[in-house]
């Protein structure tokens, strides 16, 4: 678990980076992923003192991409 956590994070501040993200926005997309979604960005952002516009974004981010993934995995279990 400590693993995941570590990994997340990491691949969320990196890619972050690459991206040009404010440090917040990173730090939140990488408590979304790693934890559990939008109740940990909002856990995470008094913590680190993040705008709404970071926690909007991040917000938003982790809901699409839980959606995605739903897609993703009934049109993959579609096909078997």
């Amino acid at each position: 678990m400590l693993f995941s956590l570590l990994s997340a994070f990491s691949v969320a501040y990196i890619g972050g980076r690459f991206l040009k993200l404010e440090r917040d926005t990173a730090v939140l997309i990488g408590a979304g992923t790693a934890i559990c979604g939008g109740s940990a960005i909002a856990a995470v952002a008094p913590v680190i003192g993040a705008k709404d516009k970071d926690i909007a974004f991040s917000i938003s981010r982790s809901s699409v991409g839980f959606i995605g993934y739903g897609i993703w995995h009934v049109g993959r279990n579609g096909n078997q």
